[in-house]
């Protein structure tokens, strides 16, 4: 199997604070029969020149950690891009890509959001070769509550790429069901763990694998977490070919009621 998603260099983000906790994150990686980790930490543009470096010289250090322990994983990195002003100078950097080329870049948006223009960025940075593979689209709130946006996505040539955590229920309200929809429809093309820690985000890949064979059998599962992985770190193109779905099809989080929204409900139950 092959992650395309963890946070495994040691102080550099929200991952692992110290090589010993990278190492044990690497050895769990390892026991669970992920062979390739792509390491991605959190990158936004506006700390780009002051962090990068420092990023290689952690992973170097994680690296020879690795090496030293023999620990069975090879990796590489890359970064997962923050969706914000700026963002287009890293895209075309092939250093952030998983293929070293420019081809592929994780890239995310907030948790609350995308923010406007996002779609058409997206679409612009794959049209110019820079092809967004969109980090847990499952997890986003305006998604969730009107997923058959992503069709668009898709249809410009961006690549979704899914939490296993949502496929297992770790995640917020509404992110397995929809997790369950793009990967049963082929609408997802990598599924990864996104691991952080060994404890309350390890890496779950495994057990999304034997998910995804539950739920769509074993040719899926060995595409999302082997074929296209293994793709996506050589620059190679990726299928796109989602099923049909009927807007009743798909999985829907309610939007919360604004305060008016909740007046008039309050309103009419009085007169009732």
């Amino acid at each position: 199997m092959i992650d395309l998603h963890a946070h495994i260099v040691p102080a550099v983000d929200d991952g692992p604070s110290t090589v010993e906790e990278a190492l044990a994150l690497a050895r769990q990686a390892a026991e669970q029969g992920i062979a390739r980790v792509a390491a991605t930490p959190h990158m936004r543009a506006r700390n780009f020149e002051t962090d990068w470096g420092y990023f290689e010289e952690r992973y170097d250090e994680i690296r020879r950690a690795l090496d030293a322990a023999k620990v069975p994983l090879t990796t590489r990195l890359a970064a997962e891009v923050y969706y914000e002003p700026g963002v287009e100078r890293l895209m075309e950097d092939a250093r952030l890509s998983y293929d070293g080329g420019g081809r592929y870049v994780l890239l995310e948006v907030s948790m609350q959001g995308e923010p406007d223009g996002a779609a058409e960025s997206f679409a612009a940075f794959a049209r110019d070769g820079h092809v967004p593979v969109f980090a847990h689209p499952e997890r986003v709130t305006s998604i969730l509550e009107d997923p058959e946006r992503l069709d668009e996505y898709l249809a410009a040539g961006v690549l979704l790429q899914i939490n296993g955590g949502s496929l297992l229920g770790r995640h917020r309200p509404g992110s397995r069901a929809l997790a369950e929809f793009l990967v049963v429809t082929g609408r997802a093309q990598i599924v990864a763990s996104d691991a952080h820690d060994v404890v309350a985000r390890p890496f779950v890949l495994a057990a999304a694998r034997a998910r995804i064979v539950e739920l769509a059998g074993e040719e899926r599962a060995r595409t999302l977490v082997d074929e296209n992985p293994r793709r996506l770190l050589a620059g190679e193109p990726v299928a796109i070919a989602p099923a049909p779905a009927t807007p009743d099809g798909w999985p829907r989080l309610a939007r919360p009621d604004t305060w008016v929204d909740a007046l008039r409900k309050r309103l009419r139950g009085g007169a009732s």
